[in-house]
């Protein structure tokens, strides 16, 4: 006898979120300005408030989804618009180290990175819902075998 089937649900606004703050851990490893300054050697306290605004982006999407409780989901607007001020401010009025440096790829990936958490967290707030549910495989019930009218031989394929 199998019990009830178990599915997972993916929100989008939880899944632009988390992969914002993804996304935006990873960009303080890329360089942010030339030659090869990463926002580890640019910053000296902000690399570490993005740092944690990425993690707590990350947590709080995950609660969305029920895996865990440890930043509440409706403070994903906040920690992306914290993080896109950050980051705007990064561009406009470069660190003493990166003066007179363009900016670089790892700049633009935080900024598209702090939209994303911003724009997760205002489509959480706005209830705008657009759902993945994956059924998820019982070990007690064995794998569906394919349709018998399912074709299984290759398309013949036709002169161009």
């Amino acid at each position: 006898m199998t019990g009830p089937r178990q599915s997972l649900r993916i929100e989008a606004s939880a899944a632009l979120a988390a992969g914002g703050g993804l996304a935006l851990l990873v960009s303080l490893f890329l360089p942010w300005y030339e030659p090869d300054v990463t926002a580890w050697t640019a910053f000296e306290v902000l690399d570490l408030v993005l740092a944690l605004l990425a993690i707590a982006s990350v947590l709080a999407a995950a609660a969305e989804v029920g895996l865990l409780g440890v930043v509440p989901p409706r403070q994903l607007p906040a920690l992306g618009a914290v993080a896109v001020v950050i980051v705007v401010a990064a561009l406009i009025n470069h660190p003493p180290l990166a003066l007179g440096r363009p900016p670089k790829v790892g700049i633009w990936l935080a900024f598209g990175a702090s939209l994303a958490i911003l724009a997760g967290g205002l489509l959480r707030v706005a209830r705008i819902s657009l759902a993945v549910t994956f059924d998820l495989p019982d070990a007690d019930r064995p794998a569906r075998p394919a349709r018998p009218d399912a074709h299984t031989e290759p398309l013949p394929r036709h002169p161009e």
